[in-house]
């Protein structure tokens, strides 16, 4: 209805409503991984991990599923398990999370300055201005969360322990997902047959 009021052609009609369905996927797997991370408990700590690694997703690029509702799957599952990986952390030893971040500070940094950005076959990087610049911003990005992480270490706030190390598993997996095991893993989830999605995609 809203191609043809605006006249739309078959091709910009088709675009319009890939944009949609992603639109849908991308809010149904934002509300249902705060979702999961509020029923376990680490709401706070999931919103952390899931805000780090989105603030990278457009600019460092990485690896990810070819199918949208895998890569639903992945986020809905990692990021409430990052943050409860935190929480159990945290009632162990407090030094373990500085030891966490001071690893995810080093590896963060060489990740995006070696790496950075990462395209895929389906959405080369074609311009080396374009690369350049993400490349900058991905740097950018990165030495402001670090800081950020350095930041909360001296706050003394009440949950300082706990979003330093949100934060820090978080620069970790942008870290991973640049790499190429993070990319073998995708590919990997990716060969799982999956008899409902198949059926999904026939209809």
């Amino acid at each position: 209805m809203l191609a043809q009021q605006n006249n739309l052609s078959e091709e910009k009609e088709m675009v319009l409503a890939y944009a949609i369905e992603m639109l849908v996927i991308n809010l149904g797997n934002l509300i249902l991984t705060l979702l999961v991370g509020w029923i376990l408990g680490v709401l706070k700590g999931t919103a952390v991990c899931l805000l780090t690694v989105a603030a990278f997703r457009h600019t460092a690029g990485g690896a990810h599923s070819r199918s949208p509702l895998r890569c639903a799957a992945v986020t809905i599952l990692i990021f409430p398990l990052m943050a409860l990986i935190v929480e159990k952390l945290v009632t162990i030893n407090y030094p373990i999370i500085d030891i966490l971040s001071l690893v995810a500070i080093v590896t963060g940094l060489l990740a995006v300055f070696i790496l950075a950005p990462v395209d895929t076959p389906e959405a080369p990087i074609i311009s080396p201005v374009r690369r350049r610049r993400l490349r900058i911003i991905s740097i950018l990005l990165m030495a402001l969360f670090c800081g950020l992480i350095v930041a909360v270490h001296m706050s003394g706030w009440h949950f300082a322990v706990e979003i330093q190390g949100c934060l820090s598993l978080g620069i970790l997996w942008v870290s991973f997902i640049l790499s190429k095991a993070g990319h073998h893993l995708m590919t990997l989830i990716d060969s799982i047959q999956i008899p409902l999605e198949r059926r999904h995609r026939e209809a």
